[in-house]
């Protein structure tokens, strides 16, 4: 799945890059709350975990270990940035969809660990990192049930992220939004999870290349564009993850080693 951790590891060291260079106030996928003290130093740490997390998913140095953690860096983030906003979440389609991306990232590094082989210090339980990526694929495909609904909420604006030369805007983001919402429930019940998980990212992939690219070229100095185009690329990534997770009743022993043959 050298693939998938291309997606993955460039994505985390862009977010990596972008702690820095914006102070730590990223709108989008940060990991820093606006509220926190010290803002500055925590801007640095997340972006020095989110680098060290990029490099050992890329080189697969302590991979199982460092991702592990990073689920849970994830899940903190996304309970912290939106800790006063979850109630009125119901109405505000912006911090629902941050938020669960946020979920999303702490899901597919959950998925992530299983696949690589156990080196680095141990962690607390064999059983942990199976029993971590069995709930994030749940975790992922709901996510994704959410992401499909955004969309359905809000055609118009979705229809506007969609370039001008392919016709039909409206259809697209509805279909778009019934396409994520089927894979959601897929990989979450487990129902023809491989091809669901692989189409998944074909069309993310696919939004990477003809949304994002081009929008990112025409205000390449906006980071909010990047932040957005490498979101995209690391759902991408996740998504062969699912795909390449062992079907229910492997061994773990096939599991362990998928990312290191």
């Amino acid at each position: 799945m050298w693939l998938a951790r291309l997606f993955i590891a460039a994505s985390l060291l862009a977010f990596g890059v972008q702690q820095f260079r914006y102070s730590g106030i990223v709108p989008d996928l940060g990991l820093v709350p606006a509220w926190a003290p010290a803002h500055l130093l925590c801007a640095w740490v997340a972006g020095s975990v989110l680098l060290i997390a990029g490099l050992s998913v890329l080189t697969g140095i302590y991979a199982r270990f460092i991702t592990t953690l990073l689920g849970f860096v994830f899940l903190l983030s996304a309970f912290l940035r939106f800790s006063t906003h979850i109630p009125g979440m119901a109405h505000n389609i912006g911090d629902r969809g941050v938020f669960f991306e946020l979920l999303a990232c702490a899901a597919g590094s959950w998925m992530l660990a299983s696949l690589f082989s156990a080196t680095g210090p141990p962690l607390p339980a064999t059983s942990l990192t199976q029993n971590l990526a069995t709930a994030g694929r749940w975790l992922f495909g709901f996510a994704f049930v959410v992401f499909g609904s955004l969309h359905l909420q809000a055609p118009a604006w979705i229809a506007g992220l969609i370039p001008h030369w392919i016709p039909f805007h409206l259809f697209f983001a509805s279909f778009t939004g019934c396409a994520l919402v089927a894979a959601g429930l897929s990989i979450a019940a487990r129902i023809q999870t491989r091809l669901s998980a692989a189409l998944l990212a074909l069309m993310l992939f696919s939004w990477v290349v003809l949304v994002h690219t081009p929008r990112i070229a025409h205000t390449p100095h906006d980071g909010d564009e990047w932040n957005s185009g490498f979101v995209c690329l690391t759902m991408a990534g996740f998504a062969l993850i699912v795909a390449a997770l062992p079907p229910r009743g492997n061994d773990s022993g096939n599991r362990a080693s998928a990312c290191t043959e």
